[in-house]
This record gives C-alpha cells, sequence and structure tokens, in this order.
C-alpha cells in the first residue's frame, strides 16, 4: 500500500533555548546529596604510571598537564614545593562537594606533589573573552554553583582568599561550574572571616557583568565609591540597572558590617531562586576554542 511506502515518522526532538535556560538541576541535586569523598592519601609513585599524556595547558598563571587515564581525561597539576604540597593536601582533605574541583588522587614523585584532577577545560576568564554578553541566568548560575562551595569550604573553616575569573572553571561537555586553585587558602581566624571569599566572589560578578576582567572592578575603594554615587558599582553597562535583586545581592556581598555566617547560613533570596541547568554556558564553552588563545603545548611522542 502506498500508505506503507510513505510512514508518517516521529519528529526528532531538540531541547530548546528555554529549555536549556530553565531545565532544573535534578541530576546536580542527587549529586549534591551524595557527595563522593575525596580519598587524599599521598602515593609514592610516578602519576602517569597508568595515564597517558597529551599535552600541557597552560592558562595564565596555571600550568596543567592533560592526559588520559582509564578512558577519562585528566588533569594534573604540579607543585613543586614538597612542604607546599602537604599543606595543600591538608586543606583539601575535608572537602567534597559538587561545585569543588574533585581531586582524583595525590602522588608524590621526583621531589614534587602532582594532583589530579577531574577535566574542566575552560577558566571563566576565558567564556568572558567571546563575543557573546552575559546576561542575568548566567550570573545567577554562576552564583547558585560558587556560593554553595564558599559555604562548604566555610564550614570547614577555610578560607579560599583568590576567586578570580581563573580559579572558577567550567565543563566543556556539561557546563557544571567549579571552584578551583586552592593555593591561596588560609584557615578562618578570629579577625579572618569568609567575608573574603564573599567579596572576592562580588568583584567576579562585576567582571561578568562588564563582560571582561577589570582591576578598577576588583577595587573595594571604586566600586563603594560608584555604589555611593547611585552607580552599579562602576559596571559600564547600564542595562544591568533593572536587574534589582543581583544589585541587592551584591550589596549584600560587599557588607562587611554583617557577619559572613549570617550571609552563609540564611541565603540572599538571589541564590535561592529556581535553579537553572549548567548548560546555560555551553554556547559560549563552544566559541571559546574558536575566539580565545590559550597556549597549548602537545606532549612529545
Amino acid at each position: 500500500m502506498i500508505e506503507d511506502a510513505f510512514q508518517r515518522h516521529r519528529r526528532p526532538q531538540f531541547p530548546t533555548k528555554a529549555a536549556l535556560l530553565l531545565g532544573t538541576l535534578k541530576s546536580q541535586g542527587k549529586e549534591a546529596t551524595e557527595p563522593v569523598a575525596q580519598n587524599l592519601e599521598t602515593l609514592k609513585q610516578d602519576p602517569w604510571h597508568d595515564a597517558q599524556r597529551i599535552g600541557e595547558l597552560v592558562q595564565g598563571k596555571q600550568a596543567w598537564t592533560v592526559g588520559v587515564r582509564r578512558g577519562a581525561i585528566i588533569m594534573i597539576k604540579s607543585i613543586k614545593d614538597t612542604d607546599t604540597g602537604k599543606r595543600l593536601v591538608s586543606m583539601l582533605q575535608p572537602l567534597s562537594h559538587p561545585n569543588i574541583a574533585r581531586v582524583l588522587d595525590v602522588a608524590e614523585f621526583d621531589d614534587q606533589t602532582h594532583f589530579t584532577f577531574e577535566y574542566y577545560r575552560y577558566t571563566l576568564e576565558e567564556v568572558l573573552c567571546v563575543h557573546l554578553p552575559f546576561e542575568e541566568i548566567h550570573i545567577r548560575t554562576i552564583v547558585q554553583s560558587i556560593f554553595p562551595a564558599i559555604k562548604h569550604i566555610a564550614n570547614a573553616g577555610i578560607i579560599h582568599n583568590a576567586i578570580p575569573c581563573t580559579s572558577i572553571r567550567v565543563c566543556g561537555r556539561s557546563g557544571k561550574i567549579v571552584l578551583a586553585d586552592f593555593e591561596d587558602c588560609i584557615l578562618q581566624t578570629t579577625t579572618l572571616s569568609p567575608n573574603i571569599d564573599l567579596k572576592l566572589l562580588g568583584y567576579t560578578l562585576l567582571e561578568c557583568m562588564e563582560g571582561s576582567t577589570n582591576k578598577q572592578l576588583r577595587s573595594e575603594e571604586y566600586i563603594l565609591r560608584q555604589r555611593e554615587v547611585n552607580k552599579i558599582f562602576g559596571v559600564k553597562d547600564d542595562r544591568w540597572s533593572g536587574a534589582k535583586l543581583l544589585v541587592d545581592f551584591l550589596d549584600d556581598l560587599f557588607n562587611q558590617q554583617r557577619p559572613a555566617i549570617a550571609k552563609l547560613d540564611k541565603e540572599h533570596s538571589y541564590v535561592r531562586q529556581q535553579q537553572l541547568a549548567p548548560t546555560v554556558l555551553l554556547p559560549f564553552t563552544e566559541l571559546v576554542p574558536l575566539e580565545c588563545f590559550t597556549l597549548w603545548r602537545p606532549a612529545a611522542k
């Protein structure tokens, strides 16, 4: 029959932009309740004994050796000072959170400490280099990823102490965002509180709103002076004046008179909004290899 020759088939269903933007993080929520504990027992062996080098990735001051182990891509950071390496191991030991870069293992070899991480190819700084501007939903995705990470390390008595755009990494496959680079972390004291990290997060969010890294936007004196004259902390793009909840959240981050414990325990309503899928950043990560130069050295064969 002619009807059998021209059967009507279902049209393939592809995710729409709305689905990418508004999809909830069901899988991430499950991951958050069942974090994989970090086993940071230091191994006395070559970290490459069961892995193959692909090349070296240089991103600003950070250098990574990228390789493949048991079918998965890994990133290894090597620290020459073994005392610094041991200190970092002790700091990372209690940290296990879905939005903190996960350490797969630690090895001491050739007078260096080698940290093997899950593969998160891009930094937030690289993502900002593409021609697409961030919208409010992208800022919120970053907040809903990094704020809980800061809260987690604060509960462990640790301050990250350095949260530039280069310390926030993005997975090119899923868009998931993690906090990385704990080399500068310090312990909390009576005079040092997590307000340091919250303020640093605020600086990074201002750079995301600006669309590029900016030394002025990391100056507390400058941004507070701009805020006093009713400007958006010195951000030149006027479209953010309508993002009142975001601006109120930034005011809270920069308020050093309010204790950090109050900010972290009772999250701002901006953080508590409907959580967006991390896939909102995938259009940006796809453009990074085309529009952002990153030094890559292939491994010698």
